[in-house]
């Protein structure tokens, strides 16, 4: 069973109600976005010049109305949708986004000049796949969200995210080492057609570049079995481990840089809604530059070291 044939097997039924589909939202949510529980409110009061109440809350910057029927529910669903946003943007510190929805019809909504303004909306069909309604979402969500009233973070407060040893090298080197390992282990070919052309280059580029990798070495203390397990190759035999296991953290860490660089050049060229639209259709190419290239822009340094010509499973990963 997939999450569109549960909410047309609910909308077959003769007396199934707006709660039936609140109910299967909130399973949507988890099962899409990994939304929990604790993080949606439900039956949210709204006091004040409007009343009523909000029938989802979620994460304190998305309101939902969720109706039997849309289109014959319209006026009343943009009526409590806009009561909704009203709450939502005096509490909140991120714009919020109205959603109203029978499952079926989607809209969604933020305020203009005090009222709601539709700017996208999407129909399932029974036909439709979990990962069409997860693209949907992620644009109606992404769409026209900013954080209200924050400064711009500061040079310093980015490089002490990013660093080296900061929390995102950290998490990234994690994730690429894990990655070398598999590699290491299942396709070392694979692994050797990145490396070593990037190793012969640094070492035409930088004087001595064995001897700095071997400077290197005391960094990778997580890389032992995988230098033991690639120094089997012929490609790569004649590197002793000392230099091999410093290669490779070096390796890493510029696969880190080349990547940040990539990503923070696609905030600064595409923009946040450009960035979050290539997350979603095509997540490879603010990887590979390709999303910056063809906003007509030059890269310089085109090695992707790494991360190949691949796409993400998810949008977002």
């Amino acid at each position: 069973m997939t999450l569109i044939s549960d909410l047309f097997e609910i909308r077959s039924r003769k007396a199934f109600s707006a709660n039936d589909i609140t109910v299967w939202l909130v399973e949507a949510l988890r099962v899409l976005f990994g939304i929990k529980v604790t993080q949606i409110q439900t039956e949210v009061i709204i006091r004040g010049r409007s009343r009523g109440r909000a029938d989802l809350v979620v994460q304190d910057s998305v309101g939902i109305e969720t109706k039997r029927d849309l289109e014959e529910e319209l006026a009343d669903a943009e009526a409590q949708v806009g009561r909704i946003l009203e709450k939502l943007e005096k509490e909140g510190d991120i714009s919020p986004v109205g959603i109203a929805t029978d499952g079926q019809s989607w809209r969604f909504y933020v305020l203009a000049e005090g009222k709601p303004f539709g700017f996208f909306s999407f129909s399932l069909k029974g036909g439709s796949e979990d990962r069409e309604l997860e693209n949907s979402l992620w644009i109606g969500l992404t769409t026209f969200r900013h954080q209200k009233d924050r400064p711009d973070p500061t040079a310093e407060a980015i490089a002490e995210v990013f660093r080296p040893s900061g929390p995102a090298f950290n998490e990234a080197r994690t994730q690429l080492i894990a990655k070398i390992r598999y590699l290491a282990v299942n396709e070392p070919i694979e692994f050797t057609s990145k490396f070593l052309p990037w190793f012969e280059l640094f070492s035409f580029v930088y004087n001595n570049f064995q001897a700095r990798c071997r400077r290197w070495a005391d960094y990778g203390t997580d890389l032992p079995a995988i230098v033991k397990k690639l120094q089997k190759l012929t490609q790569i035999e004649q590197l002793d481990e000392s230099t091999l296991k410093g290669g490779i953290e070096l390796f890493v860490r510029h696969t880190y840089l080349a990547l940040l660089a990539k990503i923070l050049s696609s905030l600064v060229t595409l923009g946040e809604e450009g960035v979050a639209k290539s997350l979603l259709s095509d997540p490879a190419s603010l990887i590979t530059g390709t999303a910056i290239q063809d906003a007509g822009f030059i890269l310089q340094m085109t090695m992707i070291f790494l991360c190949g010509q691949q796409r993400a499973q998810t949008p977002g990963s």
